[in-house]
């Protein structure tokens, strides 16, 4: 016959051993999905995407619209919707997040025009971009321009800018 008494510590140093085991794997398996669970989702590149394409796809904005079919043609941009009020009606938002400028140079006469979405803040930003609290997406695009009826060549620049949320806010 066994000694109980002799095997009592060993039972319980047994368990102390295992409690510990599960306390270390329960412990690694929360940090393995703390890791995973903190991964920021930046998704500043696209929201610069969605404004661009707004932009050029919508029939409210910039696009030319023939208006007998109301079919929208994204090629070509329609010099008398290119005005402030036109896209700072449609895109700008309230939180002043997001800053544009809109170049489009006609290439038979080299003339040049530009607006802004929210100006102030597209000047301002457009110099502390390289600091980092930034976003900015640019884009080139050949297009024609339609003005009363006759269709020119033309390119379109277009750079947008999204002020960083602080860290904590996505």
């Amino acid at each position: 016959m066994k000694n109980k008494k002799a095997t009592a510590p060993v039972y319980g140093i047994r368990y102390i051993l295992l409690i510990v085991i599960f306390f270390i794997v329960i412990g690694g398996i929360k940090n393995l999905m703390d890791q995973y669970m903190t991964v920021d989702l930046k998704t500043h590149g696209v929201e610069n995407l969605i404004v661009i394409k707004r932009m050029i796809y919508s029939p409210e904005l910039l696009t030319f619209q023939d208006p007998i079919t109301k079919r929208t043609y994204p090629g070509i941009i329609d010099i008398n919707k290119f005005n402030v009020d036109q896209l700072e009606k449609k895109i700008y938002n309230k939180n002043n997040r997001v800053a544009a400028t809109i170049d489009l140079i006609n290439l038979e006469t080299d003339e040049l025009k530009t607006i802004y979405i929210n100006e102030k803040k597209a000047k301002t930003w457009e110099d502390y971009e390289q600091i980092g609290n930034f976003d900015t997406t640019n884009i080139k695009r050949y297009v024609q321009i339609y003005d009363n009826g006759k269709l020119v060549p033309g390119l379109l620049k277009i750079t947008v800018i999204i002020s960083l949320p602080k860290k904590g806010y996505y």
